[in-house]
């Protein structure tokens, strides 16, 4: 087998099967008359992930979320809690979380 097919990379997948479908239909093949539900079922992808990536010319881009990070998080509030148990030593996360509990069930 080639890499392509070794690969999970989503693009990839999505060429391999492009590149299935030229062979076997030849001169037929348009990319603009494409069936999504046989491309869904040699990709695996849901049709409305289809749709998507063909309304962007089956070009897989990175969502609009992607770099974005809140500025607080639930777990900002212990970081304290974290770092104090970090410095003496205790690196599992278990024993890590059962202290934070602890601290929440006092202070209520």
């Amino acid at each position: 087998m080639n890499e392509i097919n070794n690969s999970n990379d989503l693009q990839s997948i999505i060429t391999q099967a492009f590149e299935e479908m030229k062979s076997e239909q030849a001169d037929r093949f348009d990319i603009n008359k494409i069936n999504l539900a046989e491309l869904e079922r040699r990709t695996g992808l849901t049709r409305a992930q289809l749709r998507r990536l063909k309304k962007n010319n089956f070009q897989v881009i990175p969502h609009a979320l992607t770099g974005r990070k809140a500025d607080t998080t639930i777990i900002s509030g212990y970081s304290g809690v974290i770092d104090d148990l970090l410095k003496k030593g205790v690196s599992n996360s278990e024993v890590i979380l059962e202290r934070i509990q602890e601290q929440v069930f006092i202070v209520k």
